[in-house]
């Protein structure tokens, strides 16, 4: 969880949103919740995964909360990204597959934090 915190901390450094524009002009409740999702989930997860290296109690809590919230922006992302070399919006069949995926290994690391950590 620290690695993916660091990496989704420094990520969003660099452009990544298909047109800049378009964002900007979406609502500020659409640019904020991106935001949050672009840089306070990555830095909970630092916490989090620290927090696990240090045997502190509720840092199986936020670590599985940060699961589930952050399923939402991971299966957009993941979505966004394989639809991104065709410059187009993501099908709905894509964003299923990109759920399934995130899901799946949203699992591993649910099974990693409750069985192997601690």
């Amino acid at each position: 969880m620290v690695l993916i915190g660091i990496a989704g901390l420094v990520l969003p450094l660099f452009p990544r949103e298909p047109n800049q524009r378009d964002f900007q002009a979406q609502s500020f409740a659409y640019r904020l919740g991106r935001h949050i999702g672009q840089f306070g989930l990555p830095a909970a997860e630092v916490i989090a995964g620290f927090s696990l290296f240090w045997h502190h109690a509720w840092a199986r809590n936020l670590a599985v909360a940060l699961l589930v919230i952050g399923s939402f922006f991971n299966a957009r992302d993941f979505a966004w990204g394989f639809s991104g070399a065709k410059k187009a919006r993501p099908t709905l069949r894509l964003y299923l597959v990109s759920g399934t995926v995130v899901a799946a290994w949203n699992a591993f690391w649910f099974y990693l934090i409750y069985r192997v950590a601690l």
